[in-house]
C-alpha cells in the first residue's frame, strides 16, 4: 500500500473520540496530584517467556502535564502501550494526554496519533531530538504476544507463551501531519519532495540508511535547517 501523508486537523477529531472510548474501561481517581486511572482489567499469562517491558523496573520519571511537582516511579509496558506505576499495592496507568511529556531514564515518550498499517492509531512514541523543532523524529517501540501451542504430537516440543519485540517503526511529526517512515528510500523521497526539494541529493551526500535511526535524526535535522531558511 503505497505510504500517505495524513491530515492532522483528522488526526486530532478521531483522536479526541478514540480516548473518550478508551476511558470507558477504567476507574478513576483524584487526589492532589492530578488525575489518574486504574485498569480494572489488568491481565497477563501468568507463565510465558520475554517480557511486556523493555526495562521492568520501576524509575523516577517527569510529567509535565501535571500542575504540581509529580515524580512518582513509573515503566512503560510496551505490550499495553501504558505509563504504569504503583499505589498502595495496586497498579495504575496514567491518563493519556496529548500535551503530556514523560520523561524516564532520559527517555521522552510523548502521545500521538499516528499513521500505522493503512489505518490511524494511537499511544506511546518515544520523541527522538528536540521537542521545539519544526521537524520531530519519533519511534514506536512495541512489543507483541504470541500465543503458546500445545505439541500435537509426542514427537514434538510444547510452544510456549512469549512476548517479543515487534520492528521499531519511525516517523516524523511536521506542522500539520505525520509522516510514517517507509520501507524504501524512493517512496520517502517522493513524501518529502515538496518540503525539501533537493532531498535525493542529500541522501547521497549522507549515505542514507533509512532503517537507521542515526540516519533519520540527521534527516530531520536537515528538515529543520530547511525550516529556517
Amino acid at each position: 500500500m503505497p505510504m500517505k501523508r495524513f491530515s492532522f486537523s483528522i488526526f486530532l477529531f478521531i483522536f479526541c473520540l478514540m480516548l473518550a472510548k478508551a476511558q470507558t474501561n477504567t476507574v478513576s481517581f483524584n487526589n492532589d496530584q492530578g488525575l489518574l486511572f486504574f485498569n480494572a482489567n489488568d491481565s497477563i499469562p501468568t507463565t510465558y517467556e520475554g517480557s511486556p517491558y523493555w526495562d521492568k523496573e520501576f524509575k523516577p520519571a517527569s510529567i509535565s502535564c501535571y500542575s504540581k511537582e509529580l515524580k512518582p516511579e513509573i515503566r512503560y509496558n510496551a505490550f499495553k502501550d501504558e505509563m504504569e506505576f504503583k499505589k498502595e499495592d495496586k497498579l495504575y496507568y496514567l491518563e493519556k494526554k496529548d500535551s503530556c511529556e514523560i520523561v524516564i531514564d532520559n527517555k521522552h515518550y510523548g502521545f500521538f496519533a499516528y499513521p500505522f498499517d493503512g489505518k490511524i492509531r494511537f499511544g506511546y512514541l518515544r520523541r527522538i531530538g528536540l521537542n521545539t523543532t519544526t521537524y520531530t523524529l519519533l519511534a514506536r517501540e512495541t512489543i507483541a504476544f504470541q500465543k503458546g501451542e500445545p505439541a500435537v504430537t509426542s514427537y514434538r516440543e510444547d510452544k510456549p507463551a512469549k512476548f517479543y519485540p515487534e520492528k521499531v517503526r519511525f516517523f516524523i511529526k511536521t506542522p500539520t501531519d505525520m509522516i510514517a517512515i517507509p520501507e524504501k528510500k524512493k517512496d520517502l523521497e517522493r513524501l518529502l519532495t515538496n518540503i525539501a526539494p533537493d532531498i535525493a541529493s542529500f541522501f547521497k551526500q549522507i549515505d542514507f540508511k533509512i532503517k537507521e535511526e542515526a540516519s533519520l535524526l540527521e534527516l530531520t535535522q536537515y528538515l529543520n535547517a530547511l525550516s529556517k531558511k
